[in-house]
């Protein structure tokens, strides 16, 4: 799968959830990173640094790794207010997770079950 798989909206929603665990400080310890994301917050800023231009068509690379693991987290994992979500994200939940699909499907993956974000 590639970002160039994608529609610029998809694209954009997948840069917004890069950015969320990059700026927002929801992960107060460094070493959570890599264990929720895969990668490291330097490497997530690497990743966002070389956007669009990243090598997200192989699972083993850390591109893929962290637009994979972030929008997993977006969709699956994390608990937002709405003032928070909206501070982050242009669309809806279910448009992350609409495109989170599209993403699984294109690397052959069941995204029937990206539905777990929670607004509070």
């Amino acid at each position: 799968m590639s970002l160039r798989d994608l529609n610029d909206q998809e694209r954009g929603i997948a840069l917004q959830c890069l950015r969320y665990f990059s700026m927002s400080g929801c992960f107060d310890l460094r070493d959570k990173y890599h264990s929720r994301l895969g990668v490291t917050k330097s490497e997530l800023n690497i990743v966002i640094s070389k956007w669009p231009d990243l090598q997200d068509d192989d699972s083993s690379h850390d591109d893929y790794t962290a637009v994979n693991n972030c929008f997993n987290e977006v969709c699956n994992i994390m608990t937002f207010s709405s003032d928070e979500w909206d501070k982050w994200f242009k669309v809806s939940v279910s448009e992350v997770c609409q495109a989170f699909a599209h993403w699984k499907r294109r690397t052959k993956m069941d995204a029937s079950n990206s539905t777990g974000t929670k607004l509070s």
